[in-house]
Formats: structure tokens, sequence, C-alpha cells
């Protein structure tokens, strides 16, 4: 699951451009890697489930994000002997690619919304 959205909080003229990529962990559970494009900070939210819809995506990532409940993204897994990239990383470098111009028309949530 992508997603894009903003939070209408006015860190910059465009608002607070965000996207998440939820991606699934060989245990079952979940990374929501997001990237805040206007603040220019990324991280990882674990979760256990994974959202219904999206909207319940964004307010999770968004609370972790608020209250400081992220990590940082892992760039290197060592496997065989050998640093590969991590799925998280590749994620988060593909959104970071996204030009925020293209996410227009992504659902706008106003500022106070948890």
């Amino acid at each position: 699951m992508k997603i894009a959205f903003n939070t209408g909080r006015l860190y910059t003229k465009q608002g607070q451009p965000m996207t998440v990529t939820l991606i699934e962990n060989p245990d079952y559970t979940y990374s929501a890697v997001f990237v805040d494009h206007g603040r220019g900070i990324d991280g990882v939210v674990p979760m256990f489930r994974r959202p219904d819809y999206s909207y319940d995506l964004a307010r999770l990532v968004m609370h972790a994000y608020d209250h400081g409940q992220y990590r940082h993204v892992r760039t290197y897994d060592q496997k065989d002997g050998k640093y590969v990239e991590t799925a998280e990383y590749q994620a988060k470098e593909a959104m970071r690619k996204v030009d925020w111009a293209e996410t227009a028309g992504a659902e706008t949530i106003e500022k106070g919304w948890l």
C-alpha cells in the first residue's frame, strides 16, 4: 500500500506533504516507511497488522511521528556475508525521487486531525 497526503500544517508553502509505503516483513509484521517532504525527515513505524484503510495508515504514521515513536530507516542488512539494501531503504529512496507535484490531488488532512 502506498499513500500520499498533505497534513495541511504550515511547515512549507506547500504544507506538509507526506508519502508512506507499507512493507510486509518476512515475520508477517509490517513497516510503514514515511517521508516528510516538507521537512526532509524520514523514518519507519513498525506495525503488527495491516491497516484496513489508507486513512488509518496515515493516522497511525502521523501519531507515531508526532510522538517520536519511529525509528530511522535501516540502510543495509547483512545477508550471506554481504551487505544488501533493505526494502525500507529502497522504499524511502523511491519516495524521495517522486516530485510532490505528481501527488497532486492527494488527500489533505487538516491540522489537528488526530
